[in-house]
Protein backbone atom coordinates (compact mmCIF):
# COMPACT_ATOMS: atom_id res chain seq x y z
CA UNK A 1 0.00 0.00 0.00
CA UNK A 2 2.82 2.35 0.91
CA UNK A 3 5.69 0.72 -1.42
CA UNK A 4 8.16 3.89 -1.06
CA UNK A 5 7.54 4.90 2.59
CA UNK A 6 9.57 2.65 4.86
CA UNK A 7 7.62 4.51 7.74
CA UNK A 8 4.48 3.93 6.57
CA UNK A 9 4.82 0.45 5.56
CA UNK A 10 4.56 -0.40 9.79
CA UNK A 11 0.99 1.28 9.39
CA UNK A 12 -1.57 -0.93 10.87
CA UNK A 13 -4.88 -0.06 12.00
CA UNK A 14 -7.78 -1.82 13.26
CA UNK A 15 -11.37 -2.42 10.79
CA UNK A 16 -13.29 0.56 12.51
CA UNK A 17 -10.43 3.66 12.05
CA UNK A 18 -9.76 1.99 8.39
CA UNK A 19 -13.55 2.23 7.70
CA UNK A 20 -13.69 6.12 9.19
CA UNK A 21 -10.50 6.72 7.01
CA UNK A 22 -12.33 5.53 3.73
CA UNK A 23 -15.62 6.80 4.28
CA UNK A 24 -14.41 10.28 6.35
CA UNK A 25 -11.22 11.09 4.59
CA UNK A 26 -10.80 8.95 1.66
CA UNK A 27 -14.02 8.95 0.21
CA UNK A 28 -14.74 12.61 -0.28
CA UNK A 29 -11.54 13.46 -1.57
CA UNK A 30 -11.93 11.47 -4.81
CA UNK A 31 -15.61 12.46 -4.96
CA UNK A 32 -14.51 16.35 -4.93
CA UNK A 33 -11.95 15.07 -7.60
CA UNK A 34 -14.41 13.51 -10.06
CA UNK A 35 -16.97 16.51 -9.39
CA UNK A 36 -14.21 18.94 -10.10
CA UNK A 37 -13.58 17.43 -13.19
CA UNK A 38 -17.15 17.40 -14.76
CA UNK A 39 -17.62 21.01 -13.45
CA UNK A 40 -15.23 21.96 -15.68
CA UNK A 41 -15.89 20.24 -18.83
CA UNK A 42 -18.11 17.95 -20.89
CA UNK A 43 -18.08 14.37 -19.64
CA UNK A 44 -20.46 11.31 -20.08
CA UNK A 45 -22.77 9.45 -18.08
CA UNK A 46 -22.69 5.52 -17.76
CA UNK A 47 -25.42 3.81 -15.71
CA UNK A 48 -26.62 0.31 -14.36
CA UNK A 49 -28.58 -0.70 -11.67
CA UNK A 50 -27.61 -3.90 -9.87
CA UNK A 51 -28.79 -5.51 -6.73
CA UNK A 52 -26.46 -5.87 -3.49
CA UNK A 53 -25.66 -8.34 -1.09
CA UNK A 54 -28.42 -6.65 1.01
CA UNK A 55 -31.12 -7.06 -1.33
CA UNK A 56 -31.37 -3.95 -2.30
CA UNK A 57 -31.49 -2.47 -5.45
CA UNK A 58 -28.43 0.29 -6.28
CA UNK A 59 -28.29 2.35 -9.32
CA UNK A 60 -24.28 2.73 -9.94
CA UNK A 61 -22.99 6.42 -11.61
CA UNK A 62 -20.29 6.20 -13.60
CA UNK A 63 -18.73 9.55 -15.90
CA UNK A 64 -16.44 9.35 -19.10
CA UNK A 65 -14.00 11.89 -18.47
CA UNK A 66 -10.56 13.24 -19.79
CA UNK A 67 -8.04 13.31 -16.89
CA UNK A 68 -4.64 14.93 -17.65
CA UNK A 69 -5.16 14.13 -21.28
CA UNK A 70 -6.73 10.52 -20.86
CA UNK A 71 -10.11 9.27 -21.19
CA UNK A 72 -10.99 7.46 -17.86
CA UNK A 73 -14.33 6.03 -16.08
CA UNK A 74 -14.85 7.79 -12.81
CA UNK A 75 -17.40 6.29 -10.45
CA UNK A 76 -19.52 9.05 -8.77
CA UNK A 77 -22.40 7.47 -6.70
CA UNK A 78 -24.20 4.57 -5.80
CA UNK A 79 -27.29 5.28 -4.87
CA UNK A 80 -30.37 2.74 -3.55
CA UNK A 81 -32.99 2.95 -5.80
CA UNK A 82 -35.52 -0.02 -4.90
CA UNK A 83 -38.20 1.11 -6.78
CA UNK A 84 -37.02 1.02 -10.07
CA UNK A 85 -39.09 3.11 -12.23
CA UNK A 86 -37.61 5.51 -14.84
CA UNK A 87 -38.94 8.91 -12.78
CA UNK A 88 -37.38 7.37 -9.65
CA UNK A 89 -33.99 6.83 -11.22
CA UNK A 90 -34.25 10.00 -13.07
CA UNK A 91 -34.83 11.65 -9.81
CA UNK A 92 -31.95 10.17 -8.34
CA UNK A 93 -29.95 11.07 -10.66
CA UNK A 94 -30.99 14.71 -11.43
CA UNK A 95 -30.40 14.40 -7.35
CA UNK A 96 -26.67 12.97 -7.38
CA UNK A 97 -25.79 15.98 -9.71
CA UNK A 98 -27.45 18.64 -8.38
CA UNK A 99 -26.22 18.03 -4.68
CA UNK A 100 -22.32 18.11 -6.70
CA UNK A 101 -23.10 21.15 -8.30
CA UNK A 102 -22.32 19.28 -11.80
CA UNK A 103 -24.55 20.95 -14.92
CA UNK A 104 -26.63 19.12 -17.07
CA UNK A 105 -25.19 21.15 -20.07
CA UNK A 106 -22.05 19.64 -19.92
CA UNK A 107 -23.17 16.23 -20.70
CA UNK A 108 -22.61 15.05 -23.66
CA UNK A 109 -23.37 11.25 -23.62
CA UNK A 110 -25.46 9.16 -22.14
CA UNK A 111 -24.80 5.00 -22.27
CA UNK A 112 -26.41 2.04 -20.14
CA UNK A 113 -28.44 -1.10 -21.15
CA UNK A 114 -30.92 -0.99 -23.64
CA UNK A 115 -33.32 -1.74 -20.97
CA UNK A 116 -36.77 0.09 -21.61
CA UNK A 117 -36.79 1.85 -18.63
CA UNK A 118 -33.48 3.09 -19.27
CA UNK A 119 -33.30 3.67 -23.05
CA UNK A 120 -37.31 3.44 -23.98
CA UNK A 121 -38.42 6.48 -26.16
CA UNK A 122 -41.21 8.21 -24.44
CA UNK A 123 -40.95 7.23 -20.76
CA UNK A 124 -37.32 6.39 -19.68
CA UNK A 125 -34.16 7.76 -18.23
CA UNK A 126 -32.86 8.96 -21.40
CA UNK A 127 -35.61 11.02 -23.11
CA UNK A 128 -36.04 12.35 -19.84
CA UNK A 129 -32.73 13.60 -19.90
CA UNK A 130 -33.19 14.37 -23.71
CA UNK A 131 -35.69 16.91 -22.39
CA UNK A 132 -32.71 19.00 -20.68
CA UNK A 133 -29.92 18.30 -23.24
CA UNK A 134 -31.55 18.01 -26.56
CA UNK A 135 -28.11 17.25 -28.21
CA UNK A 136 -27.64 14.56 -25.79
CA UNK A 137 -25.62 11.19 -27.88
CA UNK A 138 -26.78 8.03 -27.24
CA UNK A 139 -25.62 5.37 -29.45
CA UNK A 140 -27.30 1.87 -27.06
CA UNK A 141 -25.49 -0.28 -25.51
CA UNK A 142 -22.21 -0.80 -27.39
CA UNK A 143 -21.23 -4.46 -25.44
CA UNK A 144 -24.83 -5.64 -26.31
CA UNK A 145 -24.20 -4.90 -29.64
CA UNK A 146 -20.75 -6.07 -29.89
CA UNK A 147 -22.06 -9.77 -28.14
CA UNK A 148 -24.27 -9.52 -31.53
CA UNK A 149 -21.73 -9.12 -33.93
CA UNK A 150 -19.38 -11.45 -32.32
CA UNK A 151 -22.01 -14.01 -31.67
CA UNK A 152 -22.58 -13.93 -35.68
CA UNK A 153 -18.58 -14.42 -36.30
CA UNK A 154 -18.40 -17.40 -34.33
CA UNK A 155 -21.28 -18.94 -35.51
CA UNK A 156 -19.81 -18.43 -38.94
CA UNK A 157 -16.53 -20.14 -38.13
CA UNK A 158 -18.41 -23.35 -37.72
CA UNK A 159 -17.31 -24.43 -34.24
CA UNK A 160 -18.50 -25.49 -31.55
CA UNK A 161 -16.63 -22.95 -29.67
CA UNK A 162 -19.27 -21.49 -26.73
CA UNK A 163 -20.29 -25.57 -26.61
CA UNK A 164 -16.62 -26.64 -25.89
CA UNK A 165 -15.97 -23.85 -23.31
CA UNK A 166 -19.46 -24.26 -21.61
CA UNK A 167 -18.45 -28.16 -21.47
CA UNK A 168 -14.57 -27.84 -20.03
CA UNK A 169 -16.37 -25.26 -17.32
CA UNK A 170 -18.81 -27.79 -16.35
CA UNK A 171 -16.41 -30.95 -16.76
CA UNK A 172 -14.54 -29.54 -13.47
CA UNK A 173 -16.74 -27.69 -11.84
CA UNK A 174 -18.71 -30.60 -10.08
CA UNK A 175 -15.71 -32.61 -9.06
CA UNK A 176 -12.84 -31.95 -7.03
CA UNK A 177 -11.01 -34.97 -7.89
CA UNK A 178 -11.41 -34.29 -11.35
CA UNK A 179 -9.45 -30.96 -10.39
CA UNK A 180 -6.78 -32.01 -8.54
CA UNK A 181 -6.02 -34.87 -11.19
CA UNK A 182 -5.72 -31.96 -13.72
CA UNK A 183 -3.22 -30.21 -11.58
CA UNK A 184 -1.10 -33.32 -12.41
CA UNK A 185 -1.02 -31.84 -15.97
CA UNK A 186 -0.64 -28.50 -15.09
CA UNK A 187 2.45 -29.25 -13.89
CA UNK A 188 3.43 -31.53 -16.46
CA UNK A 189 2.69 -29.36 -19.03
CA UNK A 190 4.65 -26.44 -17.80
CA UNK A 191 1.03 -24.55 -17.76
CA UNK A 192 0.43 -21.72 -15.58
CA UNK A 193 -1.61 -22.55 -12.97
CA UNK A 194 -4.97 -20.45 -13.35
CA UNK A 195 -8.65 -21.36 -12.55
CA UNK A 196 -10.83 -22.53 -15.26
CA UNK A 197 -13.42 -19.94 -16.07
CA UNK A 198 -17.26 -20.11 -16.66
CA UNK A 199 -18.46 -19.09 -19.89
CA UNK A 200 -22.15 -16.96 -19.36
CA UNK A 201 -23.94 -16.61 -22.72
CA UNK A 202 -25.71 -13.15 -21.17
CA UNK A 203 -22.45 -12.32 -19.02
CA UNK A 204 -21.56 -9.86 -22.35
CA UNK A 205 -18.23 -9.67 -23.41
CA UNK A 206 -17.23 -12.49 -21.37
CA UNK A 207 -16.26 -14.90 -23.99
CA UNK A 208 -12.69 -12.99 -24.76
CA UNK A 209 -11.68 -13.61 -21.01
CA UNK A 210 -12.65 -17.61 -21.20
CA UNK A 211 -10.88 -18.17 -24.95
CA UNK A 212 -7.75 -16.51 -23.22
CA UNK A 213 -7.98 -18.60 -20.62
CA UNK A 214 -8.27 -22.13 -22.07
CA UNK A 215 -5.66 -20.78 -25.02
CA UNK A 216 -3.47 -20.74 -21.67
CA UNK A 217 -4.73 -23.99 -20.60
CA UNK A 218 -4.59 -25.59 -23.78
CA UNK A 219 -1.53 -28.24 -23.88
CA UNK A 220 -3.01 -29.31 -20.26
CA UNK A 221 -6.31 -29.59 -20.93
CA UNK A 222 -5.22 -31.20 -24.39
CA UNK A 223 -3.49 -33.91 -22.20
CA UNK A 224 -5.98 -34.26 -19.29
CA UNK A 225 -8.91 -35.55 -21.57
CA UNK A 226 -6.65 -37.86 -24.36
CA UNK A 227 -5.83 -39.44 -21.28
CA UNK A 228 -8.99 -39.73 -19.26
CA UNK A 229 -10.33 -42.99 -19.26
CA UNK A 230 -13.79 -42.41 -21.01
CA UNK A 231 -11.94 -40.80 -24.18
CA UNK A 232 -12.76 -43.60 -25.93
CA UNK A 233 -16.73 -43.77 -24.92
CA UNK A 234 -19.32 -41.26 -26.85
CA UNK A 235 -19.68 -38.53 -24.98
CA UNK A 236 -18.28 -34.84 -24.02
CA UNK A 237 -14.68 -36.53 -22.78
CA UNK A 238 -14.30 -37.63 -26.38
CA UNK A 239 -16.14 -34.39 -28.20
CA UNK A 240 -13.36 -32.09 -26.07
CA UNK A 241 -10.42 -34.65 -26.47
CA UNK A 242 -10.95 -34.51 -30.24
CA UNK A 243 -11.22 -30.18 -30.24
CA UNK A 244 -8.49 -29.67 -27.98
CA UNK A 245 -6.62 -31.74 -30.28
CA UNK A 246 -7.65 -30.30 -33.36
CA UNK A 247 -5.64 -27.64 -34.52
CA UNK A 248 -8.13 -26.30 -36.69
CA UNK A 249 -10.24 -25.55 -33.69
CA UNK A 250 -7.51 -23.70 -31.49
CA UNK A 251 -6.58 -21.44 -34.62
CA UNK A 252 -10.51 -20.64 -34.64
CA UNK A 253 -9.77 -19.97 -30.90
CA UNK A 254 -7.09 -17.56 -31.77
CA UNK A 255 -8.57 -16.06 -34.29
CA UNK A 256 -12.23 -15.05 -32.44
CA UNK A 257 -10.57 -11.62 -30.77
CA UNK A 258 -8.05 -9.31 -32.50
CA UNK A 259 -8.37 -6.08 -33.08
CA UNK A 260 -8.49 -3.70 -30.48
CA UNK A 261 -8.45 0.22 -30.06
CA UNK A 262 -11.00 3.19 -30.69
CA UNK A 263 -12.60 2.14 -33.87
CA UNK A 264 -15.74 4.24 -33.55
CA UNK A 265 -14.35 6.88 -36.15
CA UNK A 266 -14.69 4.20 -38.92
CA UNK A 267 -18.21 2.69 -38.48
CA UNK A 268 -19.86 4.86 -41.23
CA UNK A 269 -17.48 3.69 -44.11
CA UNK A 270 -20.05 2.19 -46.67
CA UNK A 271 -17.72 -0.86 -48.11
CA UNK A 272 -18.61 -3.82 -50.46
CA UNK A 273 -17.19 -5.94 -47.44
CA UNK A 274 -18.50 -9.32 -49.39
CA UNK A 275 -16.60 -8.39 -52.40
CA UNK A 276 -13.50 -11.28 -51.98
CA UNK A 277 -11.72 -9.15 -54.81
CA UNK A 278 -11.87 -5.95 -52.76
CA UNK A 279 -10.14 -7.99 -49.77
CA UNK A 280 -6.75 -8.78 -48.42
CA UNK A 281 -5.36 -11.78 -50.54
CA UNK A 282 -4.82 -14.81 -48.02
CA UNK A 283 -1.04 -13.79 -47.38
CA UNK A 284 -2.15 -10.39 -46.34
CA UNK A 285 -5.24 -11.34 -44.27
CA UNK A 286 -4.81 -9.82 -40.81
CA UNK A 287 -5.97 -12.98 -38.08
CA UNK A 288 -3.74 -11.41 -34.93
CA UNK A 289 -0.07 -12.42 -34.04
CA UNK A 290 -0.83 -15.65 -32.02
CA UNK A 291 -2.97 -16.79 -35.11
CA UNK A 292 -0.84 -16.49 -37.68
CA UNK A 293 2.07 -17.40 -35.94
CA UNK A 294 0.02 -21.02 -35.32
CA UNK A 295 -0.52 -21.07 -38.40
CA UNK A 296 2.67 -20.58 -39.89
CA UNK A 297 3.71 -23.33 -37.84
CA UNK A 298 1.09 -25.72 -38.16
CA UNK A 299 0.68 -24.72 -42.24
CA UNK A 300 1.89 -28.27 -43.20
CA UNK A 301 -1.28 -30.09 -41.02
CA UNK A 302 -3.73 -27.60 -41.57
CA UNK A 303 -5.85 -26.44 -44.52
CA UNK A 304 -4.48 -23.11 -44.37
CA UNK A 305 -7.10 -21.90 -48.01
CA UNK A 306 -10.10 -24.00 -45.48
CA UNK A 307 -9.17 -21.92 -42.78
CA UNK A 308 -8.59 -18.73 -44.12
CA UNK A 309 -11.82 -18.76 -46.09
CA UNK A 310 -13.42 -20.04 -42.45
CA UNK A 311 -11.58 -15.88 -41.07
CA UNK A 312 -13.10 -14.40 -44.05
CA UNK A 313 -16.53 -15.71 -43.24
CA UNK A 314 -16.12 -14.59 -39.39
CA UNK A 315 -15.28 -11.21 -40.86
CA UNK A 316 -17.82 -11.14 -43.03
CA UNK A 317 -20.69 -12.26 -40.41
CA UNK A 318 -19.43 -9.42 -38.26
CA UNK A 319 -19.39 -6.88 -40.53
CA UNK A 320 -22.68 -8.01 -41.47
CA UNK A 321 -24.56 -7.61 -37.91
CA UNK A 322 -22.77 -4.55 -37.41
CA UNK A 323 -24.07 -2.84 -39.72
CA UNK A 324 -27.31 -4.18 -39.31
CA UNK A 325 -27.58 -3.05 -35.16
CA UNK A 326 -24.94 -0.20 -34.97
CA UNK A 327 -26.34 3.18 -34.89
CA UNK A 328 -24.50 4.48 -38.02
CA UNK A 329 -26.83 6.42 -39.38
CA UNK A 330 -26.66 8.99 -36.51
CA UNK A 331 -24.48 12.48 -38.09
CA UNK A 332 -22.74 12.81 -34.99
CA UNK A 333 -20.83 8.90 -35.35
CA UNK A 334 -20.57 9.98 -39.57
CA UNK A 335 -18.50 13.16 -38.99
CA UNK A 336 -16.01 11.54 -35.76
CA UNK A 337 -13.81 10.86 -39.34
CA UNK A 338 -12.18 14.35 -38.37
CA UNK A 339 -10.80 11.94 -35.29
CA UNK A 340 -8.45 10.01 -37.72
CA UNK A 341 -5.01 12.16 -38.44
CA UNK A 342 -4.99 9.87 -41.48
CA UNK A 343 -8.15 10.77 -42.73
CA UNK A 344 -8.07 14.61 -42.34
CA UNK A 345 -8.31 15.12 -46.17
CA UNK A 346 -11.06 13.20 -46.55
CA UNK A 347 -14.42 15.58 -44.96
CA UNK A 348 -15.11 18.83 -45.30
CA UNK A 349 -14.93 21.94 -42.96
CA UNK A 350 -18.70 22.28 -42.94
CA UNK A 351 -19.10 18.71 -41.61
CA UNK A 352 -17.06 19.46 -38.79
CA UNK A 353 -19.08 22.71 -37.82
CA UNK A 354 -21.81 20.84 -38.19
CA UNK A 355 -20.54 18.39 -35.35
CA UNK A 356 -19.64 21.29 -33.36
CA UNK A 357 -23.23 22.50 -33.66
CA UNK A 358 -24.82 18.72 -32.62
CA UNK A 359 -22.39 19.27 -29.63
CA UNK A 360 -22.80 22.55 -28.30
CA UNK A 361 -22.03 21.20 -25.09
CA UNK A 362 -18.71 21.52 -25.88
CA UNK A 363 -18.70 25.25 -26.42
CA UNK A 364 -16.70 25.54 -29.34
CA UNK A 365 -15.99 28.67 -31.20
CA UNK A 366 -17.86 28.11 -34.32
CA UNK A 367 -17.01 31.08 -36.17
CA UNK A 368 -12.88 29.92 -35.86
CA UNK A 369 -13.99 26.57 -36.41
CA UNK A 370 -13.41 26.40 -39.91
CA UNK A 371 -10.05 27.95 -40.54
CA UNK A 372 -8.53 25.81 -37.55
CA UNK A 373 -10.16 22.69 -39.78
CA UNK A 374 -8.48 23.87 -42.65
CA UNK A 375 -5.06 24.77 -40.76
CA UNK A 376 -5.68 21.04 -39.49
CA UNK A 377 -5.88 19.23 -43.13
CA UNK A 378 -3.19 21.37 -44.54
CA UNK A 379 -0.32 20.91 -41.62
CA UNK A 380 2.20 18.60 -42.42
CA UNK A 381 1.50 14.72 -41.04
CA UNK A 382 4.95 14.92 -39.49
CA UNK A 383 3.92 17.78 -37.22
CA UNK A 384 1.73 15.73 -35.71
CA UNK A 385 1.95 13.27 -32.51
CA UNK A 386 2.64 9.43 -33.31
CA UNK A 387 -0.50 7.93 -31.55
CA UNK A 388 -1.28 4.19 -32.15
CA UNK A 389 -4.72 4.95 -30.58
CA UNK A 390 -7.20 7.70 -32.27
CA UNK A 391 -8.93 9.08 -29.14
CA UNK A 392 -5.16 9.60 -28.14
CA UNK A 393 -3.93 11.38 -30.78
CA UNK A 394 -7.13 13.57 -31.41
CA UNK A 395 -5.93 15.01 -27.60
CA UNK A 396 -2.46 15.28 -28.27
CA UNK A 397 -3.13 17.16 -31.39
CA UNK A 398 -5.27 19.52 -29.44
CA UNK A 399 -2.67 19.57 -27.41
CA UNK A 400 -0.13 20.40 -29.33
CA UNK A 401 -1.43 22.68 -32.11
CA UNK A 402 -4.75 23.92 -30.13
CA UNK A 403 -7.42 22.79 -32.74
CA UNK A 404 -10.73 22.23 -31.53
CA UNK A 405 -9.77 23.65 -28.09
CA UNK A 406 -13.14 22.86 -25.50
Amino acid sequence: MFPNSEIAKQYSVGRTKATQIVKGAIAPALDKEVTELCQKQPFGLMCDEGTSRSTEKEFVILVRVFEEDTLVTKFLHMPVCNIDTAELLFTSLTKVLSERNINWNNLVAFNSDNASVMKGRHNSVASRIKELQPGLVDIGCICHLVQLATGCGIKALHQPIEEVLQAIYSHFDISAKRCELYKEFVEFTDTDTLKLLRYCATRWLSLLTCINRVLNQWNALQAYFESHEDVEKPGKVRMLAGHLSSKETKLDFNVAFQAEGVMVHRLHKEIQFQDTSLQFPDEDLIIGDQAQTFLEDNKDELPVPKMLQAVRGFFVAVTTKMLRVFPLDKIVLQNLIVLDPESRHKFTPSSVVELGKRLHQLRLDLSSLREEVVEYQVVDRAELPEETRVDSSFHANKAVLNYFTF
